[in-house]
């Protein structure tokens, strides 16, 4: 939070406390790539809408979000890590690496049935 208000905006706030530990790769970052490799093997590249948090009473309102792929889903699950004062670029961009990697050995190794 420091970074953001010494030489962006002084006033900045963030919605969440910032986390008492040093930095890691992203345990979001890292699930979601491995989650987006192994849905668009299953499933291929394709656009999708997500509408399940439209009712959580959000301050402020959230509506659905879309996206192009699975993979610009992750990237936008990994970037909200930085935006909320959680991680670095570099935490999430190592996490994200990280699990399409083990993403990838999971289509290796496990047999789905499509």
């Amino acid at each position: 939070m420091t970074y953001i208000r010494d030489p962006i905006d002084a006033t900045w706030s963030s919605y969440i406390a910032t986390p008492a530990f040093p930095s890691y790769h992203s345990g979001h970052s890292t699930r979601s790539g491995a989650a987006s490799t192994v849905l668009t093997d299953l499933l291929g590249t394709l656009s999708f809408t997500v509408t399940t948090h439209t009712d959580h009473g959000l301050v402020p309102p959230q509506g659905p979000r879309s996206f192009d792929s699975f993979d610009a889903a992750a990237d936008e699950a990994a970037i909200s890590r930085m935006y909320g004062g959680i991680h670095y670029a570099f935490d999430n961009n190592d996490g994200l690496a990280s699990g399409r990697c083990v993403g990838g050995k999971i289509i290796a190794r496990v047999r789905f049935e499509k």
